[in-house]
C-alpha cells in the first residue's frame, strides 16, 4: 500500500534532520560533532524503540513469539525443549523470557532493548571504520535502519556485531573476530556466513576474479540455478531446518523476486567501482569491505530461487555499503560533487523503501495503542 506524503511525514522529517546534521557537521567543533552524533543516535533509538503495532511488517510476528515463550524459570529448567520446539536463536528466547519474567506487558520493553543494542553497536562501529561518519550515518538511516532496526530486529543486532568484527579481520585477531561473530550468530543464525571472511586477503583484490564471480552468479540466476539440491545432501542441524522452512514457505507463497531491483543494481555498481579503486583509498578497510559487498551480490543471485534467504544474506553482507559508499570522496573532485552523489544515493535508498517498495506504514508510537 502506498501512503501519502502527509501520512509518512515523520520519516521525511527524520531524513531531513540527519541531512542537516551532514551539511553543518564540518562547521562544528570536535565536541559538538560527537554530541550531535550521539543526539541523533538517541533520536533513532527512541524512534525505533517506541514504535507501535502495524508500523513495520514483523512487529506482530515478534509479539506472537513473545506470547509463546515462557518465563525465564521455565527456560532454564528445560532449555533444550524450548530450542527444539521454537527453533529461534538463543538471544530472542533469553531476552523475551527474561523481560516476561520481570515485567507485566513487557513486550515493548523487549523491542526497546533490541533497538538499544542494535543502534548502539552500529553507532560504535561507524567511527571505527570511516572518517566520513556523517555520510555513513545518513546512509545507515536510509537503508539499514528502516529495514532492520524497525523490522528485522534480530538481524539488526547481528549486523552491529558483524560491523565491529571487521577491524579484527584486518588485524588478523582471530580470537576477537570469533567473539563478535559468535555474538552475531547468537542473535541471528545467518551471521555464520561472516566466519569464512576472516581468511580473505585484506590488502589486494583480484579484479578479474571478483568481476567474474559477479557475472557468473547473475548468469546462474537467469538460468534459474539453485544450490539447494546440493545443500540438502548435508545435515547442517538448525541451518537445514531453517532452509527447509524457508523453502516450504516459498512453495506455498510463490514469492517473486526481481533479480535486477534497485538495491542490487546499486550494490553491483558500488562493488565494481571499488574493485578497481579500493586499493587506492586511504582507508585500510576498503579492500575487505569491497569483497564483503561483492560476496553479498553473489549470494543474492545464488539463492535467488528462495527470496527470503537471498535478501537476508545479501542485506547482511551488503550493509557494509554504508561505510563503503562515502569512500568515493577519495576520488571525486571537487568534493561537493561527491557529497551530492552520496546524498542522492541516500535519498534513493530512502524513497525506495518509503515509496517504491514500501516496507513501513505511517509512524505511530505504542502509546497510541492505549488511546484507542
Amino acid at each position: 500500500m502506498n501512503y501519502s506524503f502527509s501520512q509518512m511525514i515523520t520519516y521525511y522529517i527524520l531524513f531531513i534532520l540527519i541531512l542537516i546534521y551532514v551539511i553543518v557537521n564540518y562547521k562544528l567543533t570536535d565536541g559538538s560533532k560527537k554530541l550531535s552524533y550521539h543526539t541523533i543516535g538517541v533520536v533513532l533509538l527512541l524512534f525505533a524503540g517506541f514504535r507501535g503495532m502495524n508500523v513495520d511488517f514483523d512487529y506482530k510476528s515478534y509479539l506472537e513469539i513473545y506470547n509463546k515463550i515462557s518465563s525465564i524459570q521455565s527456560f532454564f529448567f528445560n532449555p533444550i525443549y524450548l530450542f527444539n520446539k521454537l527453533q529461534y536463536e538463543p538471544s530472542i528466547l533469553i531476552i523475551f523470557s527474561l523481560v516476561k519474567s520481570l515485567f507485566n506487558s513487557g513486550f515493548q520493553i523487549a523491542i526497546f532493548l533490541y533497538a538499544f543494542i542494535s543502534i548502539g553497536l552500529k553507532l560504535r562501529a561507524i567511527p571505527k571504520l570511516t572518517d566520513f561518519v556523517p555520510y555513513s550515518l545518513l546512509l545507515f538511516f536510509s537503508s539499514i535502519y528502516l529495514l532492520q532496526d524497525f523490522a528485522q530486529i534480530r538481524a539488526a543486532v547481528a549486523s552491529g556485531f558483524l560491523l565491529l568484527s571487521i577491524p579484527f579481520i584486518v588485524s588478523k585477531d582471530i580470537k576477537k573476530f570469533s567473539v563478535f561473530v559468535l555474538l552475531a550468530v547468537f542473535f541471528h543464525y545467518s551471521a555464520i556466513i561472516f566466519a569464512p571472511l576472516y581468511f580473505l586477503n585484506t590488502k589486494k583484490i583480484n579484479k578479474a576474479l571478483y568481476i567474474t564471480v559477479i557475472i557468473v552468479s547473475i548468469i546462474l540466476a537467469v538460468l534459474r540455478f539453485t544450490p539447494f539440491d546440493f545443500i540438502a545432501k548435508f545435515d547442517l542441524g538448525i541451518y537445514s531446518k531453517k532452509i527447509n522452512l524457508y523453502l516450504v514457505g516459498q512453495q506455498w507463497e510463490k514469492r517473486q523476486i526481481n533479480i535486477f531491483n534497485f538495491s542490487i543494481l546499486l550494490q553491483i555498481a558500488i562493488s565494481i567501482f571499488f574493485i578497481f579503486f579500493a586499493e587506492k583509498t586511504n582507508n585500510k578497510y576498503a579492500v575487505i569491505l569491497t569483497k564483503i559487498c561483492t560476496l553479498g551480490i553473489v549470494l543474492f543471485y545464488l539463492f535467488s530461487s528462495a527470496p527470503v534467504i537471498a535478501f537476508r544474506l545479501s542485506d547482511l553482507l551488503g550493509m557494509v555499503q554504508i561505510i563503503l559508499i562515502p569512500f568515493i570522496l577519495y576520488f571525486i573532485k571537487p568534493k561537493y560533487i561527491g557529497e551530492l552523489i552520496i546524498v542522492i544515493i541516500a535519498l534513493a535508498f530512502f524513497l525506495n523503501q518509503i515509496l517504491i517498495n514500501p516496507i513501513l506504514h505511517p509512524y505511530k508510537t505504542f502509546f497510541n495503542q492505549f488511546q484507542q
